[in-house]
């Protein structure tokens, strides 16, 4: 609901925008309305209180200025009730012929009432051209003040929606990114720094030995000394294999069955006794 507010506000101030070059569409209290309806639906965030009331006032001083200045213009030149109504009346067919009707139109309306109320032509063509002045003085000032309410409306929402402090993050981020050392000659990027933890978590600490060195030495990055991850080195082969001999190489049978247990030798013979 909140996005389809904004998206009535925007085509407020973009019908408003329009309307500040045709004399039939007030542009201004338009462009002010959109601009309260994207403060309003914003909880008056994106545009504050005092930028509304600021809008309010910019549009009431345009439209004062664009009544004044085809009055005075018309005043200043005499011209009649019925020359005024026909400025408006040119105003409004030169809406449906295109952008000349618009700028020509207002002009032939007040020549032709002035004509109907019975003034000459020359008299008719100088209020008509008054006429057609003091409308063009009022339409520059209405473009002038639309433009002025669409930058304060931009400016409080690119402010206020956190923009800025997006862009300002990211380049602070950068600038910390920049400080980190890298490794030298292209090597892989080093564990951590001092004052900096590594990718374990541990704080790389600086020998106190070492904080004496030079500043080449003292600007090194210290390496952290944690274990690691290579696989363990392979156990060294063992000597203690059993002996293979000739025969039992030629005849693997032999080699493979268990050895008979030797047979003890028999006791030898006892001399036998001599005889008397």
């Amino acid at each position: 609901m909140e996005y389809l507010l904004y998206l009535g506000a925007l085509a407020l101030i973009a019908v408003g925008l329009a309307g500040t070059v045709i004399p039939a569409i007030p542009g201004l209290p338009i462009i002010f309305a959109g601009s309260w309806l994207i403060g309003w639906a914003s909880g008056y965030e994106l545009i504050s209180v005092t930028a509304v009331v600021i809008l309010a006032l910019l549009a009431a001083v345009g439209i004062g200025i664009d009544i004044l200045a085809q009055i005075l213009g018309a005043k200043r030149a005499g011209a009649s009730r019925a020359g005024l109504w026909g400025a408006v009346i040119g105003t409004v067919v030169g809406l449906v012929t295109g952008i000349w009707g618009i700028v020509f139109f207002p002009l032939i309306g007040a020549v032709i009432g002035e004509i109907m109320a019975g003034r000459d032509m020359l008299k008719a063509g100088t209020v008509g051209l008054a006429t057609w002045i003091g409308m063009a003085v009022g339409i520059g000032v209405k473009i002038a003040l639309a433009f002025i309410m669409v930058g304060i409306v931009l400016f409080s929402i690119v402010t206020n929606s956190g923009i800025t402090s997006f862009f300002g993050g990211s380049s602070a981020a950068a600038s910390a990114a920049a400080v980190v050392p890298q490794a030298p000659n292209g090597a892989a990027p080093l564990e951590g720094h001092p004052g900096q933890p590594s990718e374990r978590g541990r704080i790389v600490e600086v020998p106190q030995g070492q904080r004496s060195k030079s500043s080449d030495d003292a600007s090194s990055p210290a390496v952290d000394a944690a274990p690691s991850d290579a696989a363990p080195a392979a156990p060294a082969p063992s000597n203690d294999f059993p002996q293979v001999t000739a025969s039992q190489m030629k005849n693997p049978d032999a080699a493979s069955s268990p050895k008979p247990a030797p047979t003890p030798a028999a006791p030898a013979a006892q001399p036998a006794a001599p005889q008397p």
